[in-house]
């Protein structure tokens, strides 16, 4: 009786190992899947890595499209590419919450570009968890939104203005009555 309990614990622990195996394959299948989707993407997009730290332990080649940087040197730079301390905290403060929450979160972040130019990035990040709910890593997707910032500046720009003439023919019209 204890012997067929031993096997029946055996076979158990067998199937759940083999189960587990799968899944971590099959997990490894899917980050490789998504992560040559990202790496030829064209548009605007690329793809990091980043450690318990935060720091970038992987950059997509299609960084040097967005960035003009290669992989390599964003890995090494890329307190340097924040723009400001207004980023800096910007990025510590989303960092925090998904180091606490454990959840996925979406922000914008300007980054320096190759030629000193700001490039505005939409950052979405996926954190990662091993199986006693802890932090691993966190995936992210980076997209180039600058041309989007930039039309969104000029509309702020244009609607300030409008407001400037709007208040100076409004203070002609009130003199003139």
């Amino acid at each position: 009786a204890i012997a067929m309990l031993i096997v029946a614990l055996f076979v158990v622990l067998v199937i759940n190992l083999h189960r587990r195996r799968n899944a971590e394959w099959d997990s490894k299948l899917t980050q490789e899947r998504y992560r040559k989707l990202v790496d030829n993407l064209d548009e605007g997009y690329f793809f990091m890595i980043l450690d318990r730290q935060f720091m970038p332990v992987y950059v997509s080649p299609s960084v040097e499209k967005v960035l003009g940087y290669a992989p390599d040197q964003v890995i090494r730079r890329w307190g340097e590419l924040l723009d400001g301390k207004k980023q800096t905290a910007l990025e510590q403060r989303y960092n925090q919450e998904i180091f606490e929450f454990k959840k996925p979160v979406t922000h914008e972040l300007c980054l320096e570009g190759s030629l000193s130019e700001k490039v505005h990035i939409e950052l979405s990040k996926l954190p990662i968890l091993d199986r006693r709910g802890e932090l691993v890593e966190i995936e992210v997707i980076a997209h180039d939104i600058t041309p989007r910032a930039k039309r969104e500046a000029d509309l702020v720009q244009q609607h300030d203005a409008l407001e400037v003439l709007v208040m100076e023919r409004t203070r002609e019209l009130s003199h003139a009555l």
